[in-house]
C-alpha cells in the first residue's frame, strides 16, 4: 500500500514538473517573439505558431500570445476580419494594461475597417488614441496613420471612387484598405 501511494506521488510530481517546464518553454517563446516582432514579424509568427495550443498557457501568457499573434499577422499582411479574439482581449486588458489595451483597440479598428464598418473602426481608433499615453511615438503615429487612412480612403469623392481607391500611387487597395498599413 505504501509503495503504491509513493508511486502515485512520484507520478504526480513528474507530471507537475513536466507541466511547469512546458509552461516555462512557451513563456520563453512568447517573449522571444515579442523581441523580434518589429523587425521580423514573419519569424515571430512562426515562433508563436510553434506553440501547439494556447489553451495550455496560463491566462496572462495566453492573452499576450493572442495579442502578439494578431500584431504579427497584421505586420505580415494577413487579413484580420475574423480575429474575434480581440473582443475577449479588449475585456481582459481594459482595466489592467493601458498600453496593451490601446493596441487591442487599434487592431479592433483595423478588423472593423477591413469588414467595411468604418464608424466602428473610427471609434476603436479613437479609443486606442485615448489610451495611448504610455505608448511610444511609433505606436501613436500608427494610430493616427490609421485614422488618416480611414478618412482618406473613405472620402468618397462623388463619381471618382475608383480613382481614389486604386489610384494615387496605390495608397488604398481595391477594398479601400490602405496598403501602406502593412509596412508599419
Amino acid at each position: 500500500m505504501i509503495l503504491r501511494h509513493t508511486q502515485t506521488i512520484f507520478l504526480l510530481f513528474l507530471f507537475a514538473l513536466f507541466s511547469c517546464t512546458r509552461q516555462s518553454r512557451y513563456h520563453t517563446l512568447i517573449h522571444q517573439a515579442e523581441e523580434i516582432l518589429e523587425e521580423y514579424p514573419d519569424s515571430a509568427l512562426r515562433l508563436l505558431d510553434s506553440i501547439p495550443s494556447p489553451f495550455l498557457l496560463n491566462v496572462q501568457d495566453a492573452n499576450y500570445y493572442h495579442l502578439l499573434r494578431i500584431q504579427a499577422r497584421d505586420k505580415t499582411g494577413q487579413d484580420l476580419r475574423e480575429d474575434t479574439i480581440l473582443f475577449h482581449l479588449r475585456e481582459y486588458y481594459k482595466d489592467t494594461d493601458p498600453t496593451k489595451s490601446s493596441l487591442v483597440y487599434l487592431y479592433l479598428g483595423k478588423m472593423h475597417y477591413q469588414q467595411g464598418d468604418y464608424e466602428t473602426a473610427l471609434l476603436n481608433y479613437l479609443h486606442a488614441e485615448k489610451r495611448s499615453d504610455k505608448l511610444g511615438m511609433k505606436q501613436k503615429a500608427l494610430i493616427q496613420h490609421n485614422i488618416g487612412n480611414l478618412f482618406f480612403c473613405t472620402a468618397g469623392f462623388p463619381g471618382r471612387e475608383d480613382e481614389v481607391h486604386t489610384g494615387i500611387g496605390g495608397i488604398c487597395g481595391r477594398d479601400g484598405h490602405p496598403e501602406s498599413d502593412r509596412r508599419l
